[in-house]
């Protein structure tokens, strides 16, 4: 057990951007203990208000000095409930958060450590927050993404935290709208969250992001297999990924088209052919969605993240120029040449997850705003479901109507829809009474 610490003190190290800080807080906030309730809530309080008055860190003004060590042992935590010396203002300007999902082995711990380091050799600070699998029987997981983003992991402008799913269906973590909190409250401007590995109907990573980026591998299915709805409809970018064709590129010299704002100049990539059949499978597939934003329709690409000729992409300038302001690819779902191009995860930020930024950024944040809004109010709606089958596992009348329902479920006597209507009805019925 690591000494007493109090919240505020926490808080405030938080907000100036200590490592050890920000990962000691996300264990807080992660912790399932009932006695760790109250400081996280105290701690959560105490970072959103000052986020929300502008009293958080910039995003450009974090010395790199202050990284420490994890941080990450439980501890005592003393709720310190003292007023909060941060002022509130107006708000500051808003974070960037993407989701990267898809199925296990498509690659998005190693898109995101090539996307990562291009971001962290522009001098952007980039946080990841990579969601293991739990194991259903022992509850443990491997968490060995941040093992495969090694080259990111060492950056002093990245932060990477695994954390295990907990069983949670969805993608992500119980609390990793919290994390997410904490770790833009720690100056953090780009949040990248890597989920477990999905499939069609798990979804919640759209719920932690502003821009959802689907990874699907080429010889992804027919095209039945890609028209099937689910985390397509939420998609915001599909990227089939692993495209190049054995990691090989093409013949010719110079920049690969569509490699603006990369951090390294790299011969183009050759697609394979069940790249490109997948492809254009979900480009169709995505065609016939109906996009959940008035603005932006769903964009289907190519990508390979297999690393620059020469080495890693860290040996090059850290301070390359900025993109230009690029306009919408016309074909980005469609056919043509744009369209077979094979970008690399960097190219895919510039050409596609910025456009979308910028649209939903613009101010006064409104689209942006409104949507995380719903986001929370959704987390809450999330939470209170957990809080109630908490409290109805804790009941005693209603655990001894379970144990008397056993036998008759076991039986098949009784359907499971039954059996809960009445658990509800006995727990419901108690807290009438009380």
């Amino acid at each position: 057990m690591g000494t007493p610490l109090r919240v505020a003190a926490l808080a405030d190290a938080v907000l100036r951007g200590e490592t050890w800080a920000l990962s000691r807080a996300i264990t807080l906030v992660e912790s399932t203990a009932a006695s760790h309730m109250p400081a996280a809530t105290e701690l959560l309080e105490r970072v959103l208000a000052a986020a929300r008055g502008g009293a958080g860190i910039s995003p450009r003004a974090v010395s790199t000095a202050s990284r420490g060590g994890d941080g990450d042992e439980d501890g005592d935590w003393r709720v310190a409930r003292t007023p909060s010396p941060h002022p509130s203002p107006s708000p500051p300007p808003p974070s960037l958060r993407v989701a990267i999902s898809g199925s296990p082995g498509v690659g998005k711990s190693t898109f995101i450590e090539s996307l990562g380091t291009a971001l962290t050799a522009r001098g952007e600070r980039v946080a990841v927050l990579a969601i293991d699998p739990s194991s259903p029987r022992s509850g443990g997981a491997i968490l060995g993404d941040k093992t495969r983003m090694a080259a990111l992991s060492r950056s002093p402008l990245a932060y990477v935290r695994p954390t295990p799913s907990g069983g949670a269906l969805g993608g992500v973590a119980r609390r990793t709208d919290e994390a997410v909190a904490l770790v833009e409250a720690a100056g953090y401007a780009t949040v990248l969250v890597e989920s477990v590995g999905v499939g069609q109907s798990e979804a919640a990573a759209a719920a932690v992001a502003d821009v959802l980026v689907l990874l699907v591998p080429p010889s992804a299915g027919d095209g039945l297999q890609a028209a099937k709805r689910g985390v397509l409809d939420l998609a915001d970018v599909v990227a089939v990924h692993k495209a190049a064709s054995g990691g090989q590129t093409s013949g010719g010299g110079g920049a690969a088209a569509g490699s603006r704002g990369s951090v390294w100049p790299a011969p183009p990539l050759q697609p394979s052919s069940a790249a490109r059949s997948t492809r254009q499978d979900y480009a169709a597939a995505v065609s016939l969605v109906r996009s959940r934003r008035r603005y932006w329709h769903p964009r289907v690409v190519l990508c390979d993240s297999v690393p620059p000729p020469g080495g890693s992409v860290t040996a090059v300038a850290a301070s390359p120029p900025q993109p230009p302001s690029l306009p919408p690819l016309a074909d980005a779902a469609g056919g043509g040449i744009k369209a077979e191009t094979v970008l690399r995860p960097i190219d895919v930020w510039d050409d596609h997850v910025l456009p979308l930024w910028r649209a939903l950024s613009r101010p006064p944040f409104g689209d942006l705003l409104s949507e995380r809004a719903s986001q929370r109010e959704a987390w809450a709606r999330a939470e209170l479901k957990e809080l109630l089958a908490a409290a109805a596992a804790a009941d005693p009348a209603t655990a001894a109507t379970a144990a008397a329902l056993r036998p008759r479920l076991a039986r098949g006597e009784m359907t499971a829809r039954a059996a809960a209507a009445r658990m509800a009805d006995t727990f419901l019925s108690g807290v009438m009474a009380r």
